[in-house]
């Protein structure tokens, strides 16, 4: 329970809150369309850190499943699709406009047995990504367990490869 009660707080790093400053906002991170954020992370693996959380590492199956393998916490395996999510831009005047911002719509186990909605928007997102890389490099989607327990530290996936030699042996 407590592994899954750490990832809570990953999924709540990866989030973003409303509203929006339209001064931390730039014009192309708005105008990014769900497919064009589909395109970025279909058939990839991605890894994203903060500080806070370490690693997340995702490989996002283009058959719409996703296989989640977190700093801290057991993998997850859910499904994945891109979507919108509602927000609102305040300018300058401190006006608010509604607007709709691409988003990656993760469905993922609960400790409960049920499930839970994980939606990550492009303008958060897109800045926490590190690296991606072609395929399922990790073999994730042939997974059950999580590697190994990666901590907070920011590894790479040359270094994540290694370490899974290492402690898979």
């Amino acid at each position: 329970m407590f592994r899954f009660a750490c990832f809570a707080a990953v999924l709540a790093a990866f989030t973003l809150t409303t509203p929006v400053m339209a001064q931390d906002v730039t014009d192309q991170e708005l105008a990014v369309t769900p497919a064009q954020f589909k395109a970025v992370v279909s058939g990839r693996t991605v890894r994203t850190y903060s500080e806070e959380d370490g690693n997340l590492v995702e490989y996002f199956a283009s058959n719409g499943k996703i296989y989640v393998w977190p700093a801290r916490a057991n993998m997850l395996i859910g499904t994945w699709k891109p979507c919108t999510k509602d927000a609102a831009l305040v300018d300058d005047s401190g006006q608010k406009k509604p607007l709709k911002i691409a988003a990656i719509c993760r469905t993922l186990p609960n400790p409960e047995g049920g499930t839970q909605t994980w939606n990550s928007t492009w303008v958060v997102f897109g800045r926490q990504i590190v690296e991606r890389a072609e395929g399922d490099i990790f073999s994730l989607s042939k997974r059950t367990d999580a590697p190994y327990w990666m901590g907070k530290r920011s590894v790479d996936f040359k270094g994540l490869q290694a370490n899974i030699k290492k402690y898979t042996k």
